[in-house]
């Protein structure tokens, strides 16, 4: 039951909400990433100005990225930070191929599909490869992720992730794809 009356603004709302949640351990507790308490940690992660946040998030993901927010933003703008950024949302390691290999035109290399055709002008585009298959609507996370953790002249090419295999505990719904985003 609310004591706010019916006019209440909607942060005034928000403000309620959180001033409900018991603390237990006193106001140190709630800075700390470990004894936050769970309902308060998308808070903390706005305090210590995470980037990319999702609720959807098992507990231990989201108290990672809180923890690991200080040294992403230390780092910001460096493959460290866009590394730990993705690590610390639980997709494993990543490589951050930050130089696109390139083809000359002048017949002195096979084309095998991880090249493109260029000429060497492209020095700020770069891919990252990911260890595990992750759904279509976390793909379009992670690249945001790695937008606001990578340097301002670098673009994002691609996301290369393992394709699922065919073993039927997957369907295509559109969920996921084929290995890229």
């Amino acid at each position: 039951m609310s004591l706010l009356p019916s006019s209440a603004s909607a942060s005034e709302r928000a403000l309620e909400a959180v001033c409900a949640v018991p603390l237990n351990n006193g106001l140190r507790d709630l800075w700390n990433e470990d004894n936050c308490p769970e309902a308060l940690l998308p808070y903390l992660a706005w305090a210590f100005s995470v980037d990319q946040w999702d609720n959807d998030w098992d507990e231990s993901v989201k108290r990672d990225v809180v923890r690991n927010a200080k040294r992403v933003h230390k780092q910001k703008g460096t493959v460290g930070s866009m590394r730990r950024a993705l690590i610390s949302m639980g997709l494993g390691d990543a490589v951050i191929t930050a130089v696109q290999p390139y083809i000359n035109h002048d017949g002195t290399s096979n084309y095998d599909g991880s090249e493109q055709y260029h000429d060497g002008t492209l020095w700020a585009q770069y891919q990252v490869s990911l260890t595990q298959a992750i759904p279509t609507s976390q793909a379009r996370f992670v690249r945001e992720t790695l937008e606001s953790s990578a340097p301002a002249r670098c673009e994002l090419v691609s996301i290369i992730y393992p394709s699922l295999l065919y073993d039927g505990s997957i369907t295509f719904n559109a969920e996921y794809n084929y290995g890229g985003a």
